[in-house]
């Protein structure tokens, strides 16, 4: 499946909390090398399944490969609005490092925190949002002890006719002015010939248009990611003519590099020390890296990066070996990419965990633990996978089949998971509630 939508992936932003992390012991154990320059592959050992050893098949392309991008229609407000943005979008690495140090915090003065009902022990009591709200989870779905998972947005009773969801993400900084938290989604016009950004509250409720579809401003399947100066970025999936653009809080766009037929895009630090956004191309099978400049520079490509279809990054505090993880859709499982752009399978699919579409990284410290969440269309499930590869479902049930190949997720600072599937044009909310020592 060469065209498909798909998600982008962010890793969690919270608020400062201390407490047990609860983060289980690293098993993952290393096998032969492949026998292409460049690609290695590491089968993580599961609690569930015992994976055999695995080779690779990939090759790293140069690094030296790139191109300085032309830039058109760009906002006469972009210089201000990049300097004055005040979006804490480096999530990525810096926010995850000061949401988990609570060095300056005492056990005395964190136990009369207010629990917040945040997926965050805020208390020190080793307790997960006690006494917070876990009403069963609608639509049939089936959570384990802990989640619930609801229904806030439908697309077509919400908008009216409308095309493809495509990617959700926070808003936050400039590009969100109401109380709470706000949540961005992006959504074809009903010929499915542009998209838009639409705005919701936490809740589902609609907020109105950071760029309406009716405007033809951006193609069509865009995904999201904030990066340089706090500003927003999309990709698409519609050709490999196609652009990657900036996004301004007053909905100028902007272009910044040619690149099409992407599925993945996230900015962060994959273990260089440098914050820098990377973007997959499905097609070409390949990670770019795009500076700020607009420069691009291919830093892997070959089989092993066949259909990829998100990318992620773990936290600074994880378990998780630090590096960039690629998904690929229908094949082979979970990639890494090192800070040397050596290219490892890390989490194959035969571990069990199911084929789909979306990765994304969960702060250690929050009650959704040190694991990445996996949207698996052929287990009809939410799995979430730690680090020594050991999974297990979260979610489950039938409207969970077919969606999840066409969906976006990404976790909130309010402790939830928001995605969505496709086909019913329903945004859900994931959320973690009365947890203990999960």
């Amino acid at each position: 499946m060469k065209f498909g939508l798909g998600g982008l992936t962010l890793v969690t932003l919270a608020i400062a909390a201390c407490g047990d992390d609860g983060r289980a012991e690293a098993t993952n154990a290393s096998a032969s090398a492949g026998s292409t320059t460049g690609m290695s592959t590491d089968v993580a050992s599961s609690s569930t399944t015992e994976g055999p050893t695995t080779t690779g098949a990939g090759a790293t392309a140069s690094t030296g490969e790139s191109a300085t991008a032309s830039s058109t229609g760009a906002s006469t407000s972009a210089t201000t609005a990049l300097e004055t943005s005040t979006t804490t979008t480096d999530a990525s690495t810096t926010a995850e490092s000061g949401a988990t140090e609570a060095s300056g915090t005492t056990a005395a003065a964190c136990e009369n925190q207010p629990e917040l009902c945040d997926a965050l022990d805020n208390n020190c009591n080793d307790l997960f949002d006690e006494g917070c709200d876990c009403t069963p989870p609608d639509l049939e779905l089936e959570a384990i002890d802990g989640y619930t998972a609801r229904v806030i947005f439908d697309v077509p009773k919400q908008l009216g006719s409308y095309g493809y969801l495509g990617d959700v993400e926070r808003a936050l900084g400039e590009y969100w002015s109401d109380p709470g938290e706000g949540v961005l989604f992006t959504v074809n016009n009903a010929e499915n010939t542009a998209s838009g950004i639409g705005l919701l509250d936490q809740d589902g409720e609609f907020k109105g248009w950071l760029i309406d579809p009716a405007d033809a401003a951006l193609p069509i399947n865009p995904y999201l990611e904030y990066a340089y100066g706090g500003v927003l970025y999309t990709c698409h999936t519609v050709n490999v003519n196609e652009w990657i653009y900036k996004i301004y809080p007053d909905g100028t766009t902007e272009q910044v590099v040619q690149h099409g037929n992407c599925e993945g895009l996230i900015y962060g630090d994959r273990g260089d020390g440098t914050d820098s956004l990377y973007a997959s191309n499905y097609s070409a099978d390949a990670i770019y890296r795009i500076d700020e400049d607009g420069t691009r520079t291919t830093l892997a490509q070959g089989m092993g990066l066949d259909v990829v279809v998100d990318l992620a990054i773990p936290p600074a505090t994880s378990m998780f070996k630090p590096g960039l993880y690629a998904l690929n859709q229908t094949q082979l499982g979970v990639h890494r990419l090192d800070a040397a752009d050596m290219l490892t399978l890390e989490y194959p699919y035969n571990l069990g965990f199911g084929v789909g579409e979306e990765l994304s990284f969960a702060l250690p410290k929050s009650a959704f633990r040190d694991h990445f969440y996996h949207l698996s269309s052929t287990l009809q499930a939410v799995v979430r996978v730690a680090p020594d590869g050991s999974w297990e479902t979260v979610l489950t049930g039938p409207k969970l089949n077919y969606g999840l190949y066409s969906t976006g997720g990404v976790f909130s600072t309010n402790g939830a998971f928001y995605f969505f599937t496709n086909e019913d044009a329903l945004i859900m909310r994931l959320q973690a509630c009365n947890i203990a020592g999960q």
